[in-house]
């Protein structure tokens, strides 16, 4: 199951990776986002951007720093549908969560150097040095295409200059500041820095966290009884949370389930994708899809009425769809095999490898394109989890069908559904019921334990933000989106 994160904390993390990638945002500025002043209530512009809101050691947090932090919080609040001004108390804590962001960066700085930890480790430095370059070779890479096309219509565009000045919009973007890209890069590093020190400082305030048998046993208690009412109640849940955990694990705030629904079993998916879209190699394909889903749907009602009829008059009319929908569908079966016949050659291909012998494994890891196990190699291993008796599987009718003529260790034919080419291969069966405790203790432990890390690091941060070190002028950041 997924630990409860705030809406708030995901937006903090959201803008800071966009921030660091240099992904282009741009949000819609409020009052007081532009130009030398904020504005105020009724339109007055009062408060210079200069104005200094927070002061850690020496380190100055102005107006323009925090309107800045604001708008981009906001922006991104309203893309999950949230309006930070339509009430007065949301404002008051979107204000706090923007002030707090901002003085944590520079009490770990502040802090960092009082402890004596302000120098990185040469493995830190050559990780943020790493991490810079690569983000800015992403970035070219991704202006290089746009600055080509650009040249193609404009002779007289320099492609190394266009594709510069695009990370320099990508950077004031990020920072609210005009950069070079180089200076761009130097920012990257900084934060990163500040990142790293902060992990160096988080080392030394949680050294004595700890999660007891105690805490274990509780989180079990509370979470079986969740999980066992959600998943027997809605099966297709625990697949979702089950291959979600695979995948992302508890370092990134997901845990394994800890009841397993009944009529589950693995299965690895040899899939390989068609090498030319049918629709659009035959414009009329969708338009024969259609006329065959309103065929079957008139035979439908056409059966129905006869069943309930006590003199039925809908045979010969049943009989002409009949004849109608199996020559459309023909006209649609060839176009998908035309379509997929370069995906059927090689899994064909695969097919015979497997009856002269090669392990479904390996061959799995060469072919297959199922996305859902390309990029997690535990699925890839262990099988993707399926319940034919699941009303809203995710898997096709076809896979189902196939899945059910299967006993363990056996794999399927060839076979076609929309996505493309199968084999099937039956991994096992989930064992259903409680998981113990004992299962699944090292990863809820681990994550525990960053829960407490968190909490301790969260309530030092607080004593920090208390310390004389640091000034806070609420009284203009309260002005800001008033």
């Amino acid at each position: 199951m997924k630990k409860t994160i705030s809406m708030l904390l995901a937006c903090i993390m959201l803008v800071s990776v966009m921030a660091m990638a240099g992904c282009q945002v741009a949000p819609a500025p409020q009052a007081g986002a532009e130009g030398t002043q904020a504005a105020q209530p009724g339109g007055e512009a009062a408060q210079d951007t200069d104005t200094v809101v927070a002061t850690v050691g020496e380190s100055k947090i102005t107006l323009a720093d925090f309107q800045k932090l604001f708008d981009q919080y906001a922006y991104y609040y309203s893309m999950f549908g949230m309006d930070v001004y339509s009430d007065p108390s949301m404002l008051s804590e979107f204000r706090t969560m923007v002030k707090n962001a901002l003085l944590e960066k520079e009490i770990v700085k502040y802090q960092a150097g009082i402890q004596k930890l302000e120098t990185l480790s040469e493995e830190q430095l050559k990780q943020i040095e790493e991490s810079a370059e690569g983000t800015i070779t992403q970035m070219r890479e991704q202006f290089a295409t746009m600055a080509e096309e650009a040249k193609a219509s404009d002779a007289t565009i320099d492609v190394e200059t266009y594709i510069n000045d695009m990370i320099a919009d990508e950077a004031e973007y990020a920072t609210g500041k005009a950069m070079t890209v180089d200076e761009y890069k130097q920012w990257l590093k900084d934060e990163a820095s500040v990142t790293h020190l902060r992990d160096n400082l988080m080392d030394v305030v949680c050294k004595d966290a700890e999660v007891t048998q105690e805490d274990l046993n509780a989180w079990y208690e509370e979470n079986l009884a969740a999980d066992k009412e959600m998943y027997e109640n809605d099966p297709a849940a625990y697949k979702e949370a089950e291959e979600t955990y695979a995948c992302s694990g508890s370092e990134e705030g997901y845990l394994p389930p800890t009841y397993v629904p009944a009529g589950y079993s693995r299965v690895m998916d040899m899939l390989i994708k068609p090498r030319t879209d049918v629709n659009e190699a035959n414009p009329d394909y969708g338009e024969k899809v259609q006329k065959l889903n309103a065929l079957q749907s008139e035979y439908g009602v056409l059966s129905f009425e006869d069943a309930v009829s006590a003199a039925p008059t809908n045979k010969g009319r049943m009989q002409e769809i009949i004849t109608e929908y199996k020559a459309i569908k023909a006209e649609t079966d060839k176009m998908e095999e035309e379509a997929g016949k370069e995906a059927k050659a090689i899994i064909e291909e695969a097919y015979g490898k497997l009856q002269e012998g090669t392990s479904f494994e390996s061959l799995l890891i060469r072919y297959t394109e199922n996305d859902a196990v390309t990029g997690c190699e535990t699925l890839m291993m262990d099988g993707l989890l399926i319940n034919p008796d699941v009303a809203n599987s995710t898997w096709s009718n076809a896979c189902i069908e196939q899945f059910k003529k299967l006993k363990t260790g056996e794999y399927s034919p060839v076979f076609l559904d929309d996505d493309g080419y199968h084999i099937l291969y039956y991994v096992g069966d989930e064992t259903a019921g409680e998981r113990p405790l004992a299962d699944i203790q090292d990863a809820v432990r681990a994550s525990l334990l960053e829960d407490e890390k968190y909490a301790t690091w969260q309530t030092v941060l607080n004593e920090w933000m208390q310390d004389e070190s640091v000034t806070v002028n609420d009284a203009v950041i309260n002005t800001v989106g008033a």
